[in-house]
């Protein structure tokens, strides 16, 4: 009587390794044993129990008989059996492509989503470049920052004065004189610290100008 799915088979199928041939045929008359007709019921079990059963419809049908101990008057059950096996082995193959499809549409899909996740995020950094451009094309130049902040320590007494206080003096200088609105706008928009960093930067930068003491800056060129 038929057992079920062989020990050997079932291990192959669950550790997901690929079926031999043979493995796949005895797969498929197993299959075909569960769904069999009751005339064909009792032939399809005892066939489910054997090894090493031909695939080839000639040697097969040899195979049945002799297995099957039918005379060469059964030559319609041994027909009826082959076209049973022949259906379920369709529906194998016909499985096995709508996997493929099914796969491979999958597959398709996320390399799509993928390439429009890179898409975005190639326009993020492009647009975050931009900003960073626009930023940095609205500010003052560095010549006329430095300019300006001569002019105010040159105003201040004994030319000098507390870095915090020249920071809030040369931006609000620079405001007045914002040659666009943009530009304007950035300088307001600025972060206190990132300001701080800026004008630091111009100060140390040219020490035959001007000198950071302490917390105050002072003039040294006149």
């Amino acid at each position: 009587m038929y057992k079920g799915v062989r020990k050997a088979d079932q291990n192959n199928i669950n550790s997901g390794k690929k079926l031999t041939k043979q493995e796949k045929w005895l797969l498929a008359i197993e299959k075909a044993a569960d769904s069999a007709p009751p005339a064909l019921k009792s032939y399809m079990n005892t066939l489910a129990s054997l090894e090493n059963i031909p695939t080839q419809e000639k040697r097969f049908r040899n195979f049945a008989a002799n297995s099957l101990r039918l005379k060469k008057s059964d030559e319609k059950i041994v027909t009826q059996i082959w076209e049973l096996l022949v259906k379920e082995k369709q529906k194998e193959i016909d499985a096995s492509k709508q996997q493929s499809k099914e796969k491979a549409a999958n597959t398709s899909e996320k390399e799509s989503s993928a390439k429009i996740s890179d898409s975005e995020n190639s326009k993020d950094a492009s647009d975050k470049e931009k900003s960073k451009s626009d930023t940095s094309n609205a500010l003052p130049s560095y010549a006329k920052i430095k300019k300006t902040i001569k002019k105010v320590l040159k105003k201040s007494s004994n030319n000098k004065l507390k870095f915090k206080s020249l920071r809030k003096e040369v931006k609000e200088s620079l405001l007045l004189k914002a040659s666009n609105e943009a530009m304007k706008s950035t300088l307001m928009e600025m972060d206190d610290k990132k300001w701080k960093v800026l004008v630091k930067r111009i100060v140390e930068e040219n020490p035959k100008k001007m000198k950071l003491d302490g917390k105050e800056v002072l003039l040294v060129e006149c």
